[in-house]
C-alpha cells in the first residue's frame, strides 16, 4: 500500500508539473522526459538525475519540487541509500526554500523516505506531524495536503495506532468525495486494512466492496484490480468461495495493472487452489502454470533489484576509496612538507646554538664549536661522540614528532571516512591492542609496508612480523582470504 501512495505522488507530481508547460523551461522540459521515460537501471537514472543539479535554480518550483522528490526518492526507496537521500533533501532546504509551507514540502519528503527505511516509523511519524503542523487541528486537509495525510496514517498503522490511523482516514474521505479531487478506492482500502487489523470482519468486508464498487464505477484497471484483489484474498477465508474465485478472476483479468509481483504470484496461487478444492483440476493446472511463470518473472526482478543495489554499493565503496586515497596523498603531501619545514627548523636551531655558543664561551670554546660546524658541513667526517649523541636526540624525537603528527592526521580522515570501522572490528575482536588496530585500519585500506612505515615509525621488518602476529590474532588463514580483503568486510 505504501508503495502505491508513493506512485500515486510520483505521478500526480508529474502531472502537475505539465500542467505548467507554459512556463517550462527547456530544462524543466527535459528533466520531465528523464523522469517520464526513466531507465529501468536505478544506478544510470541516478546519474541522468544528478545532472540537473547544477540546474535547479533554472527550474520554477513545480519543477524544483519534482526534481528533488524524485532524486531523493530514488536514494531512499530503490537503492536504500537513505544517508544521502536525506541529505540531499536538507541541502535542498537551504539552497532553496525560504518559506514555512516550502519547509514542510521537506518534511513531507522526510516522512516519505523514512516509511522506506526498516524500523524508522516512529521518525516518520515526527516527520509527517511536522509536515502537516497545525492542520491536523483543523476539520479537512487541503488537496496538497493529502498526500502527506496518507502516509501519515500509513506511518500510524505501522506503529500500531490503528484508531488514530482511522480518524486520519476519515477526514481524507471526506476530501476525496468531492469528484476528481482523489482517488477514492485507496482510502477505502486503508479503510478494510485497519478494520481487518481492528478484528472487526464486517467493517473490513463492507469496506472492501466499497472499494470495489468505487473502481468500477471510476473505471480505473489500476484499482479495480487491486480492489477485486483484496476482496477475494478476504473472502476465501470465509464460506463464500464461489463469490471469492469471481472477485480474483476478475483481478486475473487485469494482472498486469497489479504493481506489486508478488501479488501476481499469490494471485494464481490462490485461484489455482480455489479451482482445486472445486475439483476442477484442469483450471487448478493452468493458474499453477501461471504461478510459475510468474514466480520466475520476480526472481528475475528480485535479482535485478538485488544486482543493481549491489552495482550501487559497489559504486559508492569505489567512491570512497578514491575519496581516502585522495585524502592520504593531500595527508602525505602535508607530512612532506612538515618534513621540509622541520629540517630547516632543526638547520636554524643548530645555527642558532651555534652563535649562542659563539658569544658566551671563550676563544677554547668558540673554536672547538666552529670545528663542529665544519665536521657538520663535512659529510667524511665524524662529530666527537658527545656532540653526535645530542644530535641523534634531536633528530630521534624530531622522527617520532613526524610519525606522530602522520598518524593523527591519517586517523582523522580515516574516522571521518569509516565512522564505525573500529566498533565493528572490537565487536569481532576485543582483546586487540592499540598498535594491532592501528596496524588494521592501514591495511583495511590496502597500504603497503613501505607506505606503512612512516605512519607507525616502525621498519618494514617490525611491520612484517606484526602482521604475522595479527593474522594468527584474528584466526584468518592467508591461503583463504588475504589479511585487508578480511577487513575491508568492517568498512
Amino acid at each position: 500500500m505504501i508503495q502505491k501512495i508513493l506512485y500515486l505522488t510520483i505521478t500526480i507530481s508529474i502531472t502537475f508539473a505539465k500542467s505548467a508547460s507554459g512556463q517550462t523551461s527547456s530544462i524543466g522540459s527535459e528533466l520531465l522526459s528523464t523522469i517520464t521515460h526513466r531507465s529501468p537501471d536505478p544506478n544510470e537514472y541516478l546519474k541522468r538525475l544528478n545532472r540537473f543539479e547544477t540546474y535547479v535554480s533554472q527550474l520554477n518550483k513545480e519543477e524544483q519540487f519534482l526534481f528533488i522528490e524524485e532524486l531523493s526518492t530514488v536514494y531512499g526507496c530503490e537503492v536504500h541509500d537513505f544517508e544521502r537521500a536525506l541529505n540531499k533533501i536538507e541541502w535542498f532546504r537551504s539552497q532553496f526554500l525560504k518559506s514555512t509551507e516550502h519547509n514542510s514540502y521537506c518534511e513531507y519528503l522526510r516522512g516519505k523516505i523514512y516509511l522506506c527505511a526498516p524500523d524508522q516509523s516512529s521518525n516518520a511519524l515526527i516527520a509527517l506531524e511536522n509536515a502537516l503542523d497545525e492542520k491536523l487541528t483543523n476539520n479537512s486537509f487541503e488537496r496538497s495536503d493529502l498526500n502527506t495525510a496518507n502516509l501519515y496514517s500509513s506511518a500510524l498503522t505501522i506503529e500500531g495506532k490503528y484508531y488514530k490511523s482511522l480518524k486520519v482516514q476519515q477526514r481524507i474521505l471526506s476530501e476525496i468525495i468531492t469528484p476528481n479531487k482523489f482517488n477514492a478506492t485507496d482510502s477505502y482500502l486503508q479503510f478494510a486494512a485497519l478494520f481487518s487489523k481492528l478484528g472487526k470482519v464486517d467493517s473490513c468486508l463492507a469496506y472492501l466492496y466499497k472499494a470495489n464498487g468505487t473502481a468500477n464505477s471510476e473505471n480505473n484497471d489500476a484499482s479495480l484490480s487491486l480492489s477485486a484483489y483484496e476482496l477475494g484474498m478476504f473472502l476465501r477465508f470465509t464460506k463464500e468461495k464461489k463469490e471469492a474465485l469471481h472477485f480474483l478472476l476478475k483481478s486475473y483479468n487485469r494482472i498486469l495493472f497489479l504493481e506489486e509481483p508478488s501479488k501476481r504470484v499469490k494471485l494464481c496461487k490462490v485461484i489455482g487452489e480455489l479451482y482445486k478444492l472445486d475439483n476442477n483440476s484442469e483450471n487448478a493446472l493452468k493458474f499453477k502454470e501461471q504461478e510459475l511463470k510468474y514466480v520466475d518473472s520476480l526472481k528475475t526482478i528480485e535479482k535485478s533489484r538485488q544486482d543493481a543495489e549491489y552495482a550501487y554499493a559497489l559504486n559508492l565503496k569505489r567512491e570512497r576509496q578514491i575519496q581516502t586515497q585522495n585524502a592520504f596523498i593531500n595527508v602525505s603531501n602535508r607530512i612532506k612538507w612538515g618534513i621540509f619545514g622541520a629540517i630547516v627548523l632543526l638547520f636554524l636551531l643548530i645555527l642558532f646554538w651555534i652563535r649562542n655558543k659563539r658569544k658566551q664561551s671563550n676563544s677554547t670554546n668558540s673554536s672547538s664549536i666552529e670545528a663542529i660546524v665544519q665536521q657538520l658541513k663535512d659529510p667524511d667526517s665524524e662529530l666527537p661522540v658527545e656532540k653526535e649523541k645530542i644530535l641523534n636526540e634531536l633528530i630521534s624525537d624530531l622522527q617520532n614528532s613526524v610519525s606522530s603528527q602522520k598518524w593523527d592526521d591519517f586517523e582523522n580522515e580515516f574516522i571521518a571516512k569509516n565512522t564505525y570501522f573500529l566498533v565493528k572490528l572490537d565487536e569481532k575482536h576485543p582483546k586487540l591492542s592499540s598498535n594491532e588496530r592501528k596496524l588494521c585500519m592501514c591495511l583495511c585500506q590496502n597500504l603497503t609496508t613501505k607506505e606503512i612505515s612512516p605512519l607507525t615509525g616502525q621498519n618494514a621488518h617490525a611491520i612484517n612480523i606484526a602482521r604475522g602476529r595479527l593474522r594468527k590474532k584474528l584466526g584468518i588463514d592467508h591461503q583463504e582470504i588475504p589479511l585487508p580483503e578480511y577487513l575491508g568486510r568492517f568498512l
